[in-house]
This record gives structure tokens, C-alpha cells and sequence, in this order.
């Protein structure tokens, strides 16, 4: 069951449509189409209010601040955090992961680490906090606050950092592990695909689908290289950058292999 309240609400709503709309379609009731189209309006109406209501409290300056992130604009984002009074999580765990972006990881570890004193289960604090950990080479750690943030409902895509870590650490095994419970998933976005797919490949002789899906999804070491730049002078810049030449060969290796099919 979906740890997102408003998520269980949405679900519930839609079984008890089906539900109204199949003892109204069993009970022979006259005039069944019109009021099996009602109902599941009136569902799909309140399923969207309750799944997304919240963005009526984005539109402010934190609203701005999160489209300021999303867009890689560090610092105008910083810029809108530091005049919110309002010492709401979301507003002070976006602060953090902007600090962490504009390489201030000291400041950036501290203030996810103080929301977490208060909000141990919250994911995104967590998440966040495994991400600084990451760059500052704290492997170990970072794997285990991403860790927890999965266990505690985060975005199931962001295994693919935790894949990260372990590699990052030396643990192949989970690494591999890691790996290949987040290749199973949907929608990978193609940085995450990515790097998963290097860890497979790495890791896996007999994982077929590796480079293909590598290929595929190419687009993402832009990613990759941003994130190796942005960090160049950390131990995890550092060993990004390593790992982006062997994906780079891989990538190569795998346009010669296509044109030799064509």
C-alpha cells in the first residue's frame, strides 16, 4: 500500500468507483451509461484534487525556488531561499541540496542533518543528505541514508545512486545487486538508466542487455559529466570522472558493434 496518504486516498477512490459502477452495470439499472460516466467524472475529479492540490502552495517563492533548481539556476535559487522566513522542510531541504549544488557541502550536510533531528523519516532530507555524503566521499554513509530514504517511500529511482555508492565503496556485490533490482523498474530517467546498465556490465559477463540499454540511453552522460565537473575538486568528482572515460569506450565500442551489424 502507498505510504503517501493523499496516494492511498486516490487508490481508494478508484476502487470504490468500480465498485459503484459494477453493482449499477450487475443491477440492470436503467439508464446505467449516463451514471457509470458520472461517477467515474466525479472520481477522476476528486483523484486529481487530492493528487495534486498542493501545487497551489508552489506558485510563491518557493515555487520559484524548486523551477530556479529543477533549471540548474544555483544561484538565483539560493537567492529566493535565503528571503523565505518560513522555516518549512521542503523549503530548508531544497536549501540544502542548493548548497550541495553550488559546492558549499559543508553547509549543505549541516542543515540536512539538523531537519533530520526533527523529521527522521522524512525521505527527501535523507535523500538529499546521502547525495552530500556521496560527493564528499563519505561512501559508506551515503549509502546508508539512501538507503533509508528508499525504506522510507523515496523515489524508487534513486537506487540508482545507491548503486552508485556501493560501486564508489568497493562492494560489488551489492552494487550488482543494486543494480539489478533498478534495472527492473519503469522510466528510468536516462542518466539513472545509464549508470545503471555501467554497473551491470561492469559487473555482470553474462548480462547481454547492458550495453545496448547503455547505448540507449547515451544521452545521460551529460549528466554525468556536469555532475563530474560541478565537483571536479572531491573525491567523488574525482572518481566520477574515471568511471565517465570507461563509459565513454563502452559507448564507442557499442556505435562500432551496431554499424558492423547494419
Amino acid at each position: 500500500m502507498p505510504k503517501d496518504k493523499r496516494l492511498r486516498w486516490a487508490v481508494g477512490i478508484a476502487l470504490l468507483e468500480w465498485v459503484v459502477v459494477g453493482v449499477l452495470v450487475l443491477a440492470g439499472v436503467e439508464g446505467t451509461l449516463p451514471l457509470v460516466v458520472g461517477v467515474l467524472g466525479l472520481g477522476g475529479v476528486l483523484q486529481f484534487t487530492l493528487l495534486f492540490a498542493r501545487w497551489r502552495h508552489q506558485r510563491g517563492p518557493l515555487g520559484q525556488a524548486q523551477a530556479a533548481f529543477m533549471a540548474g539556476d544555483y544561484a538565483a535559487a539560493l537567492s529566493m531561499l535565503e528571503q523565505l522566513t518560513a522555516q518549512q522542510t521542503q523549503a530548508r531541504t531544497l536549501l540544502g541540496n542548493t548548497y550541495r549544488q553550488l559546492g558549499r557541502l559543508e553547509e549543505s550536510a549541516a542543515i540536512l542533518h539538523d531537519i533530520l533531528q526533527n523529521q527522521p523519516n522524512d525521505p527527501y532530507p535523507r535523500y538529499g543528505l546521502g547525495r552530500t555524503l556521496l560527493v564528499q566521499g563519505n561512501y559508506a554513509e551515503a549509502a546508508e541514508h539512501i538507503r533509508a530514504a528508499l525504506n522510507n517511500g523515496g523515489h524508487k529511482p534513486i537506487s540508482a545512486e545507491l548503486a552508485q555508492a556501493y560501486t564508489f565503496m568497493g562492494d560489488t556485490d551489492r552494487a550488482l545487486r543494486t543494480a539489478q533490482r533498478s534495472s527492473r523498474l519503469l522510466q528510468l530517467e536516462p542518466h539513472r538508466a545509464l549508470w545503471v546498465n555501467y554497473v551491470l556490465h561492469q559487473f555482470d559477463p553474462n548480462d547481454q542487455r547492458a550495453r545496448p540499454t547503455m547505448q540507449r540511453n547515451a544521452s545521460g552522460l551529460v549528466y554525468w559529466e556536469s555532475e563530474a565537473a560541478r565537483f571536479a575538486e572531491t573525491p567523488y568528482g574525482v572518481r566520477l570522472k574515471e568511471e565517465i572515460i570507461q563509459m565513454r569506450a563502452l559507448l564507442r565500442g557499442a556505435e562500432v558493434d551496431h554499424a558492423m551489424v547494419d
